[in-house]
């Protein structure tokens, strides 16, 4: 596995020419999922290549071009959030896990041990995305399960845990940018952790549903507002942040923040490609989900990561 200390993909885009086919592949099942007639498909591929044909480029994260594809699928479909049942049931299952995650936490009386095992389920829980990860669209909730309890029995290939937990003490205002639905449940018990520290959190989540990112909708729906975590939004409708879309708050406490948490992969990407844009330390919590970013870390298969970058 490549040495995170070499980071020589730090400040370079990670797009590639086979992030085009993704998004096509994406928008497409997502076309299906929602059940759009056979023309409707037909007029959000032809909009999505238009949008690849005049856009693309290997300069822009593939979030970008994510994030346009399926607000093609919104117009053309007439839905404003086309995969709200699915949304809704991974909410679900993400507050249920959080029961039996917040029980065996309590159990460790170690304080390193208890964050580590906090990070290993935030990390196995990034598999709940409808749109990449294999949970797939039409996910049941059993199957979510099983997923996310084999995640989190493999571990962390990078474990960079014990670095980051020494810098928590003197991490005053930690900035957390959320990512799906589901996940931000299991996220959650982890910020409270950090709490325990007199550790001033805020959680940023999309200004609007797109795929499965969450939304301040969301973040209540799995008890973010019985916490004393502040919630703003990184900007409108994005799959993930985004620096042309970011809102004034989120780059306010990017800003102030002495310690950023990023989950999932499309913030990864953000991290990666404008590190000098972050001025404090920055953590990626995330399982990997295509081989562009699994060779980063010379890998052939996915994997689950915690790294200082």
């Amino acid at each position: 596995m490549k040495l995170l200390d070499e980071k020589t993909w730090l400040g370079k885009p990670v797009t590639t020419s086979r992030c085009a086919v993704c998004v096509l592949e994406d928008v497409y099942s997502g076309a299906e999922a929602v059940g759009v007639s056979e023309q409707q498909k037909c007029e959000v591929l032809k909009q999505t290549i238009s949008m690849l044909q005049r856009e693309f480029s290997t300069a822009k994260m593939p979030s970008t071009y994510i994030t346009e594809a399926h607000r093609i699928l919104k117009q053309i479909s007439g839905l404003d959030d086309p995969f709200k049942q699915a949304r809704e049931t991974c909410n679900t299952v993400g507050s249920r896990l959080t029961t039996k995650i917040s029980k065996e936490a309590e159990k460790i009386e170690d304080d390193y041990e208890r964050f580590r095992y906090l990070v290993i389920w935030a990390v196995a829980a990034n598999t709940m995305d409808i749109r990449t990860a294999g949970a797939g669209y039409a996910s049941t909730t059993n199957a979510l399960h099983k997923r996310l309890k084999r995640i989190f029995n493999q571990g962390l290939a990078v474990d960079d845990t014990a670095e980051i937990f020494r810098m928590i003490p003197t991490a005053k205002r930690v900035l957390c940018v959320l990512d799906n639905v589901g996940e931000i449940a299991v996220d959650r018990l982890l910020l409270e952790e950090l709490q325990r520290n007199g550790t001033t959190i805020t959680a940023a989540v999309r200004g609007g549903p797109l795929t499965s990112d969450a939304t301040k909708e969301d973040a209540v729906a799995v008890g973010f507002d019985s916490s004393n975590i502040r919630l703003i939004t990184t900007g409108p409708d994005t799959l993930g942040m985004t620096f042309d879309e970011m809102s004034d708050e989120f780059r306010d406490e990017v800003r102030r923040a002495d310690l950023i948490l990023g989950k999932g992969q499309a913030n990864f990407y953000a991290f990666c490609q404008y590190r000098n844009e972050f001025p404090k330390n920055v953590v990626a919590l995330l399982r990997t989900k295509c081989n562009v970013i699994n060779q980063l870390f010379d890998c052939s298969e996915n994997i689950s990561i915690a790294a200082l970058i």
